[in-house]
């Protein structure tokens, strides 16, 4: 997915008269506008660009920052954009790099680009605050299944996320139905489920284990991030928790492993209730059996027909592992990528995401190429609004 950033002259169409400096970006069509979206960029804001010579050295104020989605000649459409900024979110030390995260509704036009102005302040400069809407939120120290977790919930999924575990016990839909459904004892029927269960034999980063400690590093309104770490030092993730899926970035791993899903696609499991579909869009039944390398592009995704709803897993690098699906003992999937059989073959740093979708087959399989994608790098050279002020 390419973004690009657009400058054009200073024009007078401010939305917010006490903010100095403007970016323009645009932001191209994803396919499926018919579904809420959060585009990903990763932005670095250039003061000192010939648009602006005296500016050299500011540094951007984040909290100052709001923006406006617009047309194509500059005219605001919506002044509310949710949005969340990250400093310094890809290891760079500048005060002017960070990711931006947009969110864009659900649009009729699924072919024309969607343009936003984004306006800020460098670091001493005075303005009004804007309040943002919270499309995901955190709650801490509740309990689920005899553990401590952080609760992070949206308009369109709960997660429970065991702290000491460092693994998801439940992922809740909107109507409550737990697709992952662990609780102790029973194996299949509880304690072996679990996402991403990645760590064997020694059971880390699994529901009901103790071994890990977990914190919150970020929190915006787009984008919860947690760090979790094994407390002998082997193991390390970072899960950024959005409001419809999460991604896991293994930072440390200790030996070769896989990413499961083990559990229960709609809330139960019933193989004649669900579909198994994996790149590039092989269909087979809830209970077929099957191992094979996913070369290229790695996806799998279950799908409930009575409620038209999938649970989607990615892994966003082809590294040559083998991977495999089969139901246990008719009481919950064991999907993982880089597993055949008791045999573990992802090693070292790896990317992977999963969530939950309405979308149609089509439509979803889009959504899911769109998130396999790293986000943008973008370089900004800003407008001054406001020439006369410029140091």
């Amino acid at each position: 997915m390419e973004m690009q950033a657009l400058y054009t002259g200073v024009n007078s169409d401010w939305v917010w008269e006490d903010r100095r400096f403007r970016i323009k970006l645009q932001v191209p069509s994803l396919g499926i506008g018919r579904v809420p979206q959060i585009a990903e960029l990763s932005v670095t804001i250039d003061h000192g660009g010939p648009p602006l010579p005296r500016s050299e050295g500011a540094t951007l104020n984040p909290d100052s920052i709001v923006i406006a989605e617009t047309d194509a000649e500059g005219r605001c459409l919506r002044s509310d954009v949710i949005f969340q900024w990250s400093q310094h979110a890809y290891g760079v030390a500048d005060a002017n790099t960070g990711a931006l995260l947009i969110w864009m509704p659900p649009s009729q036009d699924t072919d024309t680009p969607r343009y936003y102005h984004l306006y800020y302040n460098t670091c001493g400069e005075s303005f009004v605050p804007v309040m943002a809407q919270k499309l995901v939120t955190v709650d801490d120290n509740i309990m689920d299944e005899g553990q401590e977790c952080f609760r992070i919930s949206s308009e369109f999924l709960t997660y429970y996320y065991q702290k000491q575990a460092a693994g998801f016990s439940s992922v809740l839909d909107r109507e409550g139905r737990d697709w992952i459904g662990y609780r102790p004892g029973g194996g299949p029927a509880g304690e072996f489920r679990g996402i991403p269960n990645m760590v064997h034999p020694e059971g880390q980063f699994h529901p009901g284990a103790e071994g890990a400690a977990s914190r919150i590093i970020e929190q915006g309104p787009l984008k919860i991030s947690l760090l979790s770490e094994t407390l002998d030092g082997k193991w390390a993730c970072r899960w950024d928790l959005f409001p419809s899926h999460a991604r896991m970035s293994v930072l440390r791993a200790g030996h070769p492993y896989w990413f499961l899903y083990e559990g229960t696609p709609g809330g139960r499991f019933d193989v004649e209730q669900f579909e198994v579909v994996r790149s590039p869009g092989v269909w087979s039944k809830g209970e077929d059996r099957w191992t094979e390398r996913l070369a290229g592009e790695k996806w799998v995704y279950f799908k409930e027909f009575e409620l038209g709803r999938s649970l989607f897993v990615i892994h966003h690098d082809d590294d040559g592992s083998t991977d495999s699906y089969w139901p246990m003992n008719g009481q919950m999937t064991v999907f993982g990528f880089g597993r055949s059989g008791l045999d573990k073959s992802i090693e070292g740093l790896a990317t992977f995401t999963f969530g939950l979708s309405e979308l149609e087959n089509d439509a979803l399989e889009v959504h899911i190429r769109e998130l396999i994608r790293r986000p943008a790098e973008v370089i900004c050279i800003p407008e001054c609004l406001s020439i006369d002020q410029v140091d």
